[in-house]
């Protein structure tokens, strides 16, 4: 697919972690052979998969046993409790590497999710704020920053001259979008298509800083 010739592309280069999200990732038509590119290389890919579309099928799931491959399941606030837990022993029994992420949006959902973390056993865990339109008062308590957070951040001289001349947060990194599109922000101007030479898209980069 356009995908892994792109990919094919970073083999010899300093890239060393892809992030493949967006939708049901499972259902991208080429998806064997990009796990197939993922195990021969050097490079390590996370797959974002939201819990209501991990699969049971433990064929399909041992296809992402791998050093190089970790599944990064993604907790709505309402998720089916038998099928995590059937899903948690397979992952277990045949040791795939795997991280959850708990998406919340109010203090009663994070208590909720950090009974079931200790429920779960030790894993590699992150929380992550989800917005739905109707808990901008968690944000405020919880997620934004007001003129004394900013005034008590501390920087050094070294990030300051950095951020003078580049964004650090997003120089780096590429965003591909699903018609093709390369962004290093998706905020801003594409930096180019997945046909184009990296050379020509990061100078296009450069340009953006």
């Amino acid at each position: 697919g356009v995908l892994n010739n792109y990919l094919l592309k970073l083999r010899d280069s300093n890239v060393k972690k892809i992030n493949i999200t967006g939708g049901d990732v499972l259902k991208y038509k080429n998806i064997f052979d990009l796990l197939d590119f993922v195990k021969g290389s050097h490079i390590k890919a996370i797959f974002n998969i939201n819990m209501l579309n991990m699969p049971l099928n433990k064929d399909l799931l041992m296809s992402f046993k791998s050093d190089n491959i970790l599944i990064n399941i993604l907790f709505n606030p309402d998720y089916d409790e038998r099928k995590l837990v059937e899903l948690n022993n397979i992952l277990i029994k045949f040791q795939i590497k795997i991280k959850y992420t708990y998406l919340v949006i109010s203090n009663e959902k994070l208590l909720k999710f950090q009974k079931l973390e200790k429920k779960l056993g030790e894993k590699d865990t992150a929380y992550a704020p989800l917005y739905d339109g109707n808990n901008l008062d968690f944000f405020k308590e919880n997620i934004m920053l007001n003129s004394a957070d900013l005034m008590e951040t501390k920087y050094s001289k070294r990030e300051i001259f950095a951020n003078q001349s580049i964004n650090q947060l997003d120089f780096g990194k590429v965003t591909i979008t699903s018609d093709g599109s390369l962004f290093s922000n998706i905020n801003f101007d594409s930096i180019g298509n997945i046909n184009d030479s990296i050379s020509k898209s990061l100078t296009a980069e450069f340009k953006n800083v």
